[in-house]
């Protein structure tokens, strides 16, 4: 048994219908709202649903952080206008006028 398939185990007929609509629905790149419009479905089951298996962990849970923490530092810029390029691995670069900047 792999992992996909121990989450779904303990998972009742109803449950495993939620899980089968969800699973196509995300195949099918459309949200859920569309999906359920096209299949005459209730978007609000479908959430209600959604909900209940990420908690019981047959749907992995998703939480992208809303914030994240960012460190200004000196850049060194190239001769050619435009290029900025930090000292760091995995840096977001934003360009912006001295203005913005205080001491």
């Amino acid at each position: 048994m792999n992992e996909a398939e121990a989450g779904t185990t303990a998972l009742t007929e109803r449950q495993r219908y939620w899980l089968d609509h969800l699973r196509a629905c995300a195949a099918s790149g459309k949200s859920i709202a569309k999906y359920a419009a096209v299949h005459d479905l209730a978007a609000p089951a479908m959430y209600a649903g959604k909900r209940v298996l990420v908690k019981k962990g047959a749907l992995p849970s998703k939480h992208p952080a809303q914030f994240q923490r960012v460190q200004l530092m000196k850049a060194v810029v190239d001769r050619e206008p435009g290029r900025v390029h930090s000292m760091h691995q995995k840096t977001i670069i934003m360009e912006m006028n001295d203005e913005y900047f205080t001491n």
